[in-house]
């Protein structure tokens, strides 16, 4: 069974801000699953992930370690771009 919105919080990792609300979160969930079924999202930061510039990024907020990614907001503020985290990868 998943986990409702509140649960996930609980879950959540320090530096996952800023945090995209409820309605948000559906709403990108939906995005990426449209997304991933076409050709408009990919999964994953890979090293050829930033050759093309997405337009904007989801981050999980559940993700450990920390060090995995604490290193893409920076570069997202860096080039622009906006982004967001979600409660949970699922």
């Amino acid at each position: 069974p998943e986990r409702s919105y509140r649960e996930q919080l609980d879950y959540l990792n320090p530096i996952a801000q800023p945090l995209a609300s409820r309605k948000l979160t559906r709403k990108l969930y939906k995005c990426i699953r449209k997304g991933l079924a076409g050709t408009g999202a990919r999964w994953g930061a890979g090293p050829g992930s930033w050759r093309r510039s997405p337009l904007t990024l989801v981050l999980a907020g559940d993700t450990l370690p920390i060090d995995v990614y604490c290193h893409i907001p920076i570069m997202c503020e860096d080039r622009s771009l906006p982004y967001a985290y979600v409660p949970s990868k699922s």
